[in-house]
């Protein structure tokens, strides 16, 4: 499973009036204010990690007989935006990544 947590995903929502009232009436009320969380811009990175974390276990504990094992990659992350994660630069200046690292 592969997840990224690279652009901004609307998470929660302030209102200054009750929006059930203009729901009742057919009508769509619009946030004051939207607060935004990380994921891939669609889902937010942490529940794109819940199924993955599920598969996980059913495997580990033998819970399913069907349950295969699964990697879990996160990509494009935010975190440590000014790591460079390129090991390497060849003479001509290409960069080159030949370890594998966990932040």
């Amino acid at each position: 499973n592969i997840y990224g947590a690279f652009g901004p995903v609307e998470a929660s929502f302030k209102y200054s009036t009750n929006p059930k009232n203009m729901t009742k009436h057919q009508m769509f009320d619009f946030p004051e204010t939207i607060y935004n969380t990380l994921g891939d811009t669609t889902v937010s990175s942490n529940s794109a990690l819940v199924g993955p974390i599920k598969w996980r276990y059913e495997f580990e504990q033998k819970t399913d007989p069907n349950a295969k094992p699964i990697k879990i990659v996160e990509f494009c992350s935010l975190n440590s935006p000014t790591l460079d994660v390129n090991t390497e630069t060849s003479p001509s200046g290409e960069k080159n990544f030949h370890k594998r690292r966990i932040q």
